[in-house]
Order: structure tokens, then C-alpha cells, then sequence
């Protein structure tokens, strides 16, 4: 294999793994939150949609203030992104 390729695959390797803990963080905030809410206002676990995460996200924020899986997720998240593109890179998909 390739210098370049042997790149390519840790680049995915570590897009996979960031984009996996910011997943499993995201579980765990909703169980931090859905733990305070009542039962008719709980979050689902399944299916995610943008004014899900919105409201996940404002919802943590108000009842942990000092919380920090909000910003870990985001920066797992961001890193995974990053981390797929390092990988697009790497295979010639900006050339």
C-alpha cells in the first residue's frame, strides 16, 4: 500500500471513531436531560432531525449551566468532520 493510502484509512479510522463518541455523547446528554423532564416532554432517543438537536442542546443548557457534554460532543463532532475531510483529501477528492 501507499503512503498515501495507509493516510487515507487512518484518516477514516479516526473520522469514525470522533463521529461515534460524539454520538454516544449525544445518548448520554439526553439521558442527563430527559432525567429532569417530565414524562411528557421527554426526547426520544431515535431518529434526529435538526430542531431535535435544538432543542437538546437548549434544553441541557438550561438545566446543567456548568455541563460539558454539550461542547465535548460538538468538538468530537467537528473533529470527525474534520477528520472525513482529511480522508476526501487524501484520496484526491479536492483536486
Amino acid at each position: 500500500m501507499t503512503e498515501r493510502l495507509i493516510r487515507a484509512i487512518v484518516f477514516l479510522l479516526a473520522a469514525q471513531t470522533f463521529i461515534l463518541v460524539s454520538g454516544f455523547l449525544m445518548y448520554a446528554m439526553i439521558g442527563e436531560v430527559n432525567r429532569k423532564l417530565p414524562d411528557g416532554q421527554r426526547i426520544g432517543y431515535l431518529f434526529g432531525h435538526y430542531g431535535k438537536y435544538r432543542r437538546l442542546f437548549r434544553e441541557y443548557r438550561r438545566l446543567y449551566p456548568n455541563g460539558r457534554l454539550g461542547l465535548y460532543c460538538k468538538i468530537t463532532g467537528a473533529l470527525g468532520m474534520a477528520s472525513m475531510a482529511a480522508f476526501a483529501w487524501q484520496l484526491g477528492f479536492f483536486r
